[in-house]
């Protein structure tokens, strides 16, 4: 069902030393696309090829051809919402969270892990023996998924899981400091994971050895550090990186510099973003969001919660260059 990507040489902690900002390697936005205009949109992912979309609107998903413009629903509107989606490395498959809507206002359910081909008919398949999983991502390999498990006083442990069973092995445990949840990055030859480890006075990622299970801290350029994201050939990793407004920055690996990539008035929502195979593609959600922790919270499990969110989804064309 997925296919292997090439291995590319061993991303060795040792080289992830990172320095403020990279004088050598200019990104540049070429283009940008405005792809939803209702103010409300939640997540996405982007296929490595850079050909399709899926559209994550409010628990449901909606899959978008590039080349066409045609756009369909995934799943039907039903008791079951989803979350988070992740594309495999061949672009057939997609991970996520579903879980059961709520009936009550209040009320909730617990997670689990599902996947779904985009073929049309397929339906929603849990993938059994995830204990309440948040923020999943495939290997690039196609032999593992990477996800986090929240536990008591806001403490967090990121494990690995192989898709074709077994147990689940507990590669790190820190406290989070928070509840949100970020989805780990796996590097492109499948051997570290980054990681958000969160910090009162400027956040820090970690990159966790999926071996040994050691982590080196990678402190951000600036307050805070969003959701990451690893391309397989983009030579590091992208990430919203914030202080009152959130851009997209990318870190370069091995080098650990910090090059900024997007210069946008609005900025972005922090939580996610998404790229193709060779990060000339990145999808976003640009705008305000104006609601705190719970707010989201309640507004993914109650029917019609209020909120102020007026973000919506672009796709940014880029390139960078060396002098």
């Amino acid at each position: 069902m997925i296919r292997s990507t090439p291995v590319i040489p061993r991303m060795a902690l040792t080289l992830l030393a990172v320095t403020a900002v990279s004088a050598q390697t200019k990104w540049t936005v070429v283009s940008t696309e405005q792809l939803t205009h209702s103010g409300m949109s939640y997540g996405g992912a982007l296929s490595p090829d850079g050909r399709e979309i899926v559209i994550d609107d409010h628990a449901r998903f909606f899959l978008k051809d590039l080349d066409s413009g045609q756009t369909r629903q995934l799943l039907p509107d039903s008791q079951t919402g989803s979350h988070g989606a992740v594309f495999t490395s061949d672009g057939k498959t997609i991970y996520f969270e579903a879980f059961k809507k709520a009936d009550a206002p209040g009320k909730s359910y617990p997670s689990y892990l599902a996947s779904l081909e985009l073929t049309e008919g397929a339906t929603l398949q849990p993938v059994p023996g995830f204990d309440k999983p948040y923020a999943a991502s495939v290997s690039p390999d196609g032999k593992s998924i990477a996800y986090l498990v929240h536990e008591e006083n806001l403490n967090r442990s990121l494990k690995v899981q192989p898709l074709a069973g077994g147990a689940a092995r507990k590669l790190f445990s820190w406290n989070a400091g928070s509840y949100y949840f970020r989805p780990p990055s796996w590097s492109p030859d499948s051997e570290t994971i980054v990681v958000h480890k969160g910090r009162s006075d400027r956040d820090v990622l970690l990159a966790v050895s999926v071996k040994s299970g050691e982590a080196k801290e990678m402190p951000s350029p600036r307050k805070t550090i969003g959701g990451t994201f690893w391309p397989a050939r983009a030579n590091g990793l992208f990430a919203g990186v914030c202080d009152d407004k959130c851009q997209i920055w990318h870190l370069s690996i091995p080098g650990g510099q910090w090059t900024q990539v997007t210069h946008d008035d609005w900025g972005f929502a922090p939580d996610w973003l998404s790229a193709n195979a060779d990060g000339t593609m990145l999808l976003a959600a640009r705008g305000i969001i104006a609601r705190d922790f719970w707010d989201t919270m309640l507004g993914m499990f109650v029917k019609d919660y209020p909120k102020e969110l007026k973000v919506d989804l672009v796709l940014m064309r880029v390139k960078f260059t060396r002098p």
